[in-house]
């Protein structure tokens, strides 16, 4: 952009930004094309930083490709949006071949090996649309080191074929990139591309997959033992776990997860029809395995309201059954709070709560779950509370959540942040939350930190601090309705982690945001619920 600014003020255009219009409403991009100003538009960017070059690939626009690749030479080629997109991942995204093969005579095999800003290689997008020709064409000039690159996440392009269910790109990828590519394990979970088939149901892949890689690709498993009859069994997909017991035999479902317990059938639980098909497969087993907290299928179906199903399963296991019932029902009434924190959303026998050394409340997560406060900071007052990462859980959201945050008894993807009433700042995947991902959160965080969270509902704002530094790009990082949240709670999702929360049982180990305009900040410990 600086480059592209200067040009224009040499020729006497005085462009303070390229997001700026003239008296028209045009860009400066619109207009120097307009024009027909060569000098000046071969460079400009618009608002999501991408060039005449990269709207034009993605276009197919090849003859003009062509023009713009002479006239601007490798420097424009190589230019990339503010999120890392390349041209090449423009045109590699919509499979335009002919408008790849002009890129890569410019910036060949350089070109190809750039990553946007999620670590997603141009041959990363062409898997995960599906475009077989143009992986062929990527790997002429970037070889199998292209294609072996992995996502930020460690997902591969095989990953991205699988979970969108492209058959072909799958097979073109095997053919190319050999059965390695096949075996690349993602780095949050180590998830391979049969669990990622698996969980979104995509059977005629599976099937491929199940030839490709065999039973060895089949007994894969997640590094804490999550299966992908467990992945398959978790999404409520049926029938990807019959191909997947076709091919696997039915030690597929008789594998536990190391860290949590938890059985296939406990996964499946949600999904009646999935949990049916498992029982009647693995039998009165598996019925009988608990989790690590001492759950099994029976506890969760009755924790979800499915007094049937848990009657039903009971049956399996003969004259045990009924007193596999009755210790069910007992366990699962002892509650899920503890102290001044309750498990919110997942499940309670996967979230370990115990009384911290130092004060507070030490929470380990073996499975996704939300932890909220059952102290409410009420419209009018300011309230804090620090969160210590033990163990850096693989999602953790923390922040805060209204009233109308809804409870959720089970599994599930929806964090804090993950709607409309609830905000959440992640250091590890470096993102705010709110409705959804948000936004950059540029922030990294590391074990041992301290996350400082407040929330101020005099002026209706959040403020974030890691190890007592509330300095940018912490400090404020959300501007709320105070009046319309109704009062927060403190709240928290975490997956395979611990964290040290301390609400103000004990002192916290960190200064709290300024009190400049009046009103204190106390601990959630000294509120009341709502």
């Amino acid at each position: 952009e600086e480059v592209a600014l200067e040009l224009c003020k040499r020729r006497g255009a005085l462009i303070a930004s390229l997001d700026e219009t003239d008296g028209s409403g045009d860009t400066p991009m619109v207009a120097a094309g307009a024009k027909g100003d060569v000098t000046n538009l071969k460079f400009a960017q618009d608002k999501k930083g991408d060039t005449c070059l990269h709207l034009c690939v993605g276009q197919g626009h090849t003859n003009l490709a062509r023009y713009l690749c002479e006239v601007g030479g490798k420097r424009l080629v190589m230019m990339v949006s503010r999120a890392g997109w390349s041209c090449a991942h423009s045109a590699s995204s919509d499979g335009h071949i002919e408008a790849l093969r002009v890129l890569c005579e410019v910036g060949g095999k350089d070109l190809l090996l750039m990553v946007n800003k999620d670590g997603w290689s141009c041959a990363y997008t062409a898997a995960r649309n599906g475009h077989v020709e143009t992986l062929r064409v990527l790997l002429e000039v970037g070889g199998k080191e292209l294609l072996l690159m992995v996502s930020n996440d460690g997902f591969s392009c095989a990953h991205a074929a699988a979970f969108n269910g492209h058959v072909e790109a799958l097979r073109v990828l095997w053919e190319l990139g050999g059965k390695e590519l096949l075996f690349i394990p993602a780095k949050i979970g180590g998830f391979s591309c049969v669990h990622a088939a698996a969980v979104s149901g995509q059977i005629e892949t599976l099937r491929v997959l199940c030839e490709m890689g065999g039973k060895e690709l089949l007994l894969r498993v997640h590094k804490d033992g999550f299966s992908c009859a467990h992945a398959a069994a978790q999404g409520g997909q049926v029938e990807a776990l019959r191909v997947l017991i076709e091919h696997g035999g039915r030690e597929l479902l008789m594998m536990v997860e190391m860290k949590t317990g938890a059985s296939v059938l406990s996964r499946g639980v949600g999904h009646s029809e999935v949990c049916r098909y498992i029982a009647r497969e693995g039998g009165a087993d598996l019925v009988g395995i608990a989790d690590s907290g001492g759950w099994t299928v029976l506890h969760r179906l009755l924790y979800q309201g499915d007094e049937d199903l848990a009657c039903e399963f009971a049956g399996l296991c003969g004259k045990d059954g009924q007193g596999l019932l009755d210790a069910a029902r007992k366990e699962v009434v002892e509650g899920t709070e503890k102290g001044t924190l309750c498990v919110f959303r997942g499940w309670p026998s996967t979230v370990r709560m115990d009384a911290g050394q130092e004060g507070g409340v030490s929470v380990s997560f073996g499975e996704g779950a939300t932890v909220r406060s059952r102290g409410c900071c009420p419209v009018g007052s300011k309230a804090y509370y620090e969160l210590e990462i033990v163990v850096m859980p693989a999602c953790p959201q923390f922040g805060f959540a209204t009233g109308k945050f809804e409870p959720f008894k089970g599994h599930t993807y929806n964090g804090v942040g993950a709607d409309s009433v609830s905000w959440a700042v992640d250091g590890r995947r470096n993102e705010k939350w709110h409705n959804g991902r948000m936004g950059e959160y540029d922030c990294a965080w590391q074990e041992g930190d301290v996350i400082g969270l407040g929330c101020d509902l005099v002026k209706g704002r959040i403020q974030v601090s890691v190890n007592g530094d509330f300095s940018g790009p912490n400090g404020l990082v959300f501007d709320i309705d105070a009046e319309a949240s109704g009062g927060l709670f403190a709240a928290f999702t975490g997956d395979l982690g611990q964290v040290r929360c301390n609400l103000g049982e004990a002192g916290f180990k960190h200064l709290l945001p300024s009190d400049e305009d009046g009103g204190v900040y106390v601990g959630f410990a000294e509120l009341g619920s709502a």
